[in-house]
């Protein structure tokens, strides 16, 4: 495959273009050491040996620098290495090792971010920031349930939490409106009628 471009992506690294649109970044020194320029034809086991000796290992250990730090989701993990122009190929290739391995495991993130956020946040609040983050509705729905059975007064308790910073001085005295005010602050918030209205109810004693 020919060469048609070689981008500078930093003082050290460069992005090398083929012609069919393959794109990959390499540093400088790997560059030269390849005799890589624009215009070459690139023959397969230049390509491979550039895939599986170079790219795989250096985006691997990417990955797993990253995961040491904390946990991240399979498309959190594809987003940051697409971000280091790394190709599709290669980062399905080490997403897939990385799964095998089970350094990324999107049923175990979720449920430790659900357990880490539902001391803040609604059902619907942590549902939808996991939805960003590439997880899909029936593993977030399956890993809530396990949670709500140890905890199925969760968004209630949280609340009233949130009640008591709020509205702690008019609780005694509150008329139809701050009631209303109370359950749209709720909502706002992401949390459900049932457990914004028991909440409210409760909190007021009404």
């Amino acid at each position: 495959m020919i060469v048609t471009e070689i981008k500078d992506l930093t003082a050290k690294k460069v992005k090398v273009i083929l012609e069919d649109d393959y794109s990959f970044p390499l540093y400088k020194s790997e560059l030269k050491k390849l005799k890589i320029e624009q215009g070459i034809d690139l023959t397969d086991d230049a390509l491979d040996h550039i895939k599986n000796d170079i790219l795989y290992p250096t985006a691997l250990n990417r990955s797993l620098y990253l995961i040491k730090a904390k946990e991240y989701s399979k498309k959190e993990i594809a987003q940051k290495l697409g971000s280091g122009d790394y190709p599709e190929d290669i980062i399905n290739s080490v997403i897939d090792e990385l799964i095998k391995m089970r350094f990324i495991d999107d049923k175990r993130y979720t449920q430790e971010y659900i357990a880490y956020h539902t001391m803040n946040k609604s059902r619907q609040a942590i549902t939808s920031a996991l939805m960003l983050k590439g997880i899909d509705k029936n593993t977030i729905d399956e890993a809530f349930d396990i949670y709500m059975d140890e905890n199925p007064d969760y968004e209630k308790k949280l609340c009233l939490d949130l009640l008591e910073r709020k509205y702690l001085r008019q609780k005694d005295d509150a008329d139809y409106i701050t009631v209303n005010k109370a359950k749209k602050y709720l909502a706002g918030r992401g949390f459900s009628f049932d457990a914004a209205d028991c909440a409210t109810k409760e909190f007021f004693d009404i």
